[in-house]
């Protein structure tokens, strides 16, 4: 069974370009969610092994909003948070709020997508 990782972003370019860098992934699926609610639902769906999650997804402030409800519903996999301001001190609290990790937008590209996900898996 291929793992299954979930790319949550209220940013349909962001998911264009996942969608791009997936096709250097031929033994993972990804699925793409534009709301904390499609996210949800996407992990009902599969069993889903890791989730990257845009630190700010409207209407919530930070991931300090999301994560825990991501949590509350079960996710016991890896959430990674992402975002183009990682130096935002709101990112020293991510152990306090279950997060795994955080990465800066700007490291996700191309070259750099498969062996991102292949450390998170």
């Amino acid at each position: 069974m291929r793992p299954t990782i979930l790319f949550v972003d209220d940013n349909e370019h962001q998911h264009k370009l996942i969608e791009c860098f997936s096709m250097t992934l031929s033994d993972v699926d990804v699925r793409h969610a534009m709301s904390l609610q499609h996210a949800l639902d996407e992990m009902q769906k599969d069993n889903v092994a890791v989730i990257f999650l845009d630190s700010r997804l409207p209407p919530y402030t930070d991931y300090r909003q999301t994560v825990p409800k991501l949590r509350g519903k079960g996710f016991a996999g890896k959430i990674v948070v992402i975002s183009s301001d990682i130096q935002d001190p709101v990112f020293d609290q991510l152990d306090e709020f279950e997060a795994d990790d955080c990465l800066d937008k700007v490291h996700i590209n191309l070259k750099t997508f498969k062996d991102i996900v292949a450390a998170y898996l």
